[in-house]
């Protein structure tokens, strides 16, 4: 960048007119794992909670270990197009 605010190919920097970018992907991954860590501290929190949580997992049988997994993959995958959708969105505004 030179004085005159060229940067080394000659072009000018011109200064963005919408204001600052909210990184969506961020605050949704950030929501996420906030949740996820609200949900562990409050089954650990209680003795009770944490043996009926053992129990739970002990007792899953293979059919609905695979259920549960798909279902995990599935809500990955809407959580990608959701944002991939609010990039596209953003994009569009900004061009």
């Amino acid at each position: 960048m030179t004085d005159n605010g060229e940067d080394v190919t000659g072009a000018v920097a011109r200064p963005s007119v919408h204001g600052p970018q909210i990184r969506w992907g961020g605050v949704v991954w950030g929501a996420i794992l906030i949740a996820i860590s609200v949900l562990v501290l409050y089954t650990l929190s209680s003795r009770d909670r944490e043996r009926a949580f053992e129990l739970w997992v002990t007792h899953l049988q293979p059919e609905s270990a695979w259920t549960l997994a798909v279902v995990a993959v599935g809500i990955f995958i809407l959580i990608m197009a959701l944002l991939t959708a609010l990039r596209s969105a953003q994009r569009k505004r900004r061009a």
